[in-house]
């Protein structure tokens, strides 16, 4: 039901979606380290600019700055930003290590993608070669989430080979910020039902599993 309606997303854009992927956590890294949540306190940290993640960081005492991701490291280098939220592939292949040596995992957000083809292009084939589109799309994300844990891992062990060290938040610190951010999913979207509903029905499958 979840991933219909991310499908359903892309609709309007003329493209059908065919696979939902995992591509893993954002984790924070700061030139002053954040190694427990009251580390968070009047940083200035990059995000995407969404108003989630800018509610987000007040709920931490943070500030989130909107930001593209080819800014980041000129802005950490002229202190613009004191640290970003980035997929950990980001932090070890834009080797961030010359600006900051400490990523914290906290697993309060994951980086979900979508595959689309182009509708035009997919109404072009006869129906077998469509379905051998739908089902490549659905094996490649069978393959995909298996590859991410491992991938990970290795984005682990590339960080500190470059002399950084992933640290997770302390459980007191993590069942805290749960406490804190548990409200911002309502308060971002309390002005976009569409947006709400999608909300809720994710909240929904996750309580099923």
């Amino acid at each position: 039901m979840v991933q219909k309606a991310i499908f359903d997303l892309a609709a309007p854009k003329r493209m059908v979606g065919i696979a939902t992927l995992d591509l893993g956590a954002s984790d924070y890294g700061a030139k002053n380290a954040i190694m427990r949540l009251a580390d968070f306190s009047g940083k200035k940290l990059r995000i995407n600019g969404t108003e989630l993640e800018r509610q987000k960081m007040a709920k931490l005492g943070a500030t989130g700055i909107g930001m593209p991701l080819s800014e980041v490291v000129p802005a950490l280098d002229q202190g613009t930003i004191d640290g970003t939220i980035s997929g950990l592939s980001v932090f070890v292949s834009f080797k961030m290590n010359d600006l900051l040596k400490v990523v914290t995992v906290t697993n309060d957000t994951f980086i979900i993608s979508l595959a689309v083809v182009s509708k035009p292009w997919l109404d072009t084939l006869p129906a077998d070669l469509q379905k051998i589109v739908i089902d490549s799309g659905a094996a490649v994300q069978a393959k995909a989430q298996a590859w991410e844990v491992d991938f990970t891992n290795k984005l682990a062990n590339d960080w500190t080979a470059l002399g950084g060290t992933v640290h997770t938040l302390p459980p007191d610190d993590l069942a805290r910020m749960k406490t804190l951010l548990d409200p911002v999913g309502d308060e971002a979207t309390q002005d976009k039902p569409a947006v709400h509903d999608m909300l809720q029905m994710v909240r929904a499958a996750a309580a099923k599993n």
